[in-house]
């Protein structure tokens, strides 16, 4: 990481600036963060910035082919299909780990998400690193030679388009309870939408309605059906329910593009992965690997320390996951002790895919989720800079 960029933010920053950092980021909006955000971004040097984005055109690379599509029609639970599919996700993720390989900072995959992500919220978390003036200018955390206005036109042009902003709604469920709803606060104020929860809605025929009779013609979808199939909801419109309306981020997407993805992909960055039906044996050096369930999110259900009993003992194989574990670099000092980060590349696709945007999560425990580490200081969620 860039060592020069460190040794500034370094002088920039001081511990009483923390509680006005977090006061940025919340204070304009009606829902407030429920994660904890770090003291410090990270920085990347030119050269980590260019294997980054090829880490990740790789795999976009894959994900364009016919074998891919052959692969992902697996992909969907059975009973969770949505109609009127779309060819490619409006979003994807890219989760790498900063890992170290013989001496070497390097990105590995951890998981992919064709869904959407933070992207306001980012936003606003740079808007606050600025305010306290903890960043230079010569630093962006946008890509693709994006600034913060070009990154919201077109985020703007994927989400809305041409109709009127009332027609389409953020849809979730429960916003005021998700931990990430300041991203939906934070849309809200600059794209200009409505975020509903999946229990407002209403059938007409094969027309969508808002409680107020309002036809909804788009959704910006933030539902996950796993959370979905958690709760007990008396919903008049189901997400798989046949109805005329657009989806944004369609929930395909968020299965076909998914830690089912993983087994298929094949590169430098991608850590050995299998489907557990798929093994012929069970690796005797486990201590290697992490057991990963396809169905969950933020990190729901993951064992870090798998054994033999564990594997065996899975009543559905064919739905979790063995992937070689990734070792994590120490490379951030603080403070309170080295840390570590996983980096999350967030592509819009409109026509092709684009980089548009870095979120960053900076630990110290087994797992980088950021609803993991609350107890400690310089963790939680950030952002990545590179020179502009």
């Amino acid at each position: 990481m860039d060592p020069v960029l460190r040794a500034d933010f370094k002088q920039r920053w001081s511990d009483d600036k923390y509680e006005p950092l977090v006061a940025a980021v919340n204070d304009p909006y009606k829902w407030k963060a429920e994660f904890r955000i770090c003291e410090t971004p990270i920085f990347f040097t030119e050269e980590w910035s260019r294997i980054l984005q090829e880490a990740g055109d790789q795999i976009l690379k894959q994900i364009q082919t016919p074998e891919f599509e052959k692969h992902a029609r697996t992909a969907i639970p059975k009973g969770e299909a949505v109609p009127h599919p779309k060819p490619h996700p409006a979003f994807v993720q890219i989760d790498f780990a900063v890992a170290e390989e013989h001496g070497q900072l390097v990105p590995k995959l951890i998981e992919l998400q064709g869904f959407a992500s933070m992207f306001c919220y980012q936003v606003a978390l740079d808007r606050a690193y600025r305010k306290l003036d903890l960043v230079p200018e010569n630093t962006s955390q946008y890509w693709s030679g994006l600034n913060e206005a070009s990154y919201l036109d077109h985020l703007r042009k994927i989400v809305i388009g041409d109709l009127d902003k009332d027609d389409l709604v953020l849809l979730e469920i429960e916003p005021e309870k998700q931990r990430t709803k300041i991203d939906f606060a934070c849309t809200e104020e600059m794209l200009g939408i409505r975020t509903l929860c999946l229990t407002d809605l209403r059938k007409d025929g094969r027309t969508l309605r808002d409680p107020n009779g309002r036809q909804i013609k788009r959704i910006y979808n933030r539902v996950i059906f796993d959370e979905l199939g958690q709760k007990n909801l008396n919903l008049d419109f189901h997400p798989t329910d046949d109805v005329d309306v657009d989806w944004v981020a369609h929930p395909n997407w968020f299965h076909k593009l998914s830690k089912h993805t993983l087994p298929f992909l094949k590169g430098d960055a991608i850590p050995e992965c299998h489907f557990v039906s798929d093994l012929k044996e069970i690796p005797k050096d486990l201590k290697n690997y992490v057991l990963k369930p396809l169905y969950s999110f933020a990190g729901a259900g993951v064992i870090v320390d798998v054994t033999k009993k564990a594997i065996e003992s899975l009543e559905h194989p064919e739905v979790y996951l063995l992937q070689r574990k990734v070792k994590y670099a120490n490379f951030i000092e603080t403070p309170t002790g080295r840390s570590k980060a996983e980096v999350r590349l967030m592509y819009f696709w409109n026509r092709t895919p684009i980089l548009a945007n870095t979120l960053v999560r900076v630990s110290r425990g087994n797992l980088s989720s950021v609803s993991k580490n609350t107890d400690d200081t310089w963790i939680g969620a950030t952002t990545g800079y590179h020179r502009i």
